[in-house]
């Protein structure tokens, strides 16, 4: 399996991981890359893409390789996998912008002081 992801047909998806969750953190040892947001950004990105590729990885990886070499195959996803996918993005998106309506963004004291400010300024 380890030498099947080194250097098989997996093998560009393994060493992504390897740069984006291994090597690409390393630069935060750096002071200045701590300090400068937008590559503090980038980095954190492509972790989170890395973390991704794992996931990925560690599922077809092991669809590839099963146990009985009948079974070895290059997994191609059907309409059913990017259905799934679909489906999950938008379960997540309906959450995430009921979140967003409901839940407020400002804090009610950040309010409660604009109301005061607004009704003293109205006093006048």
């Amino acid at each position: 399996m380890t030498m099947s992801l080194l250097g098989g047909y997996y093998a560009p998806w393994y060493w992504a991981k390897i740069v984006l969750n291994g090597v690409l953190p390393q630069t935060l040892w750096v002071r200045a890359a701590r300090l400068n947001r937008p590559l503090l950004f980038l980095v954190a990105l492509c972790v989170v893409v890395g973390m991704w590729i794992e996931r990925y990885v560690i599922v077809v990886g092991s669809l590839h390789r099963n146990h009985s070499e009948s079974s070895w195959f290059v997994f191609m996803p059907t309409f059913w996998d990017w259905a799934t996918l679909a489906g999950s993005v938008g379960l997540f998106l309906t959450g995430f912008f009921l979140a967003l309506r409901f839940i407020p963004v400002v804090s009610m004291f950040e309010l409660r002081e604009l109301l005061h400010k607004k009704r003293t300024e109205g006093e006048r």
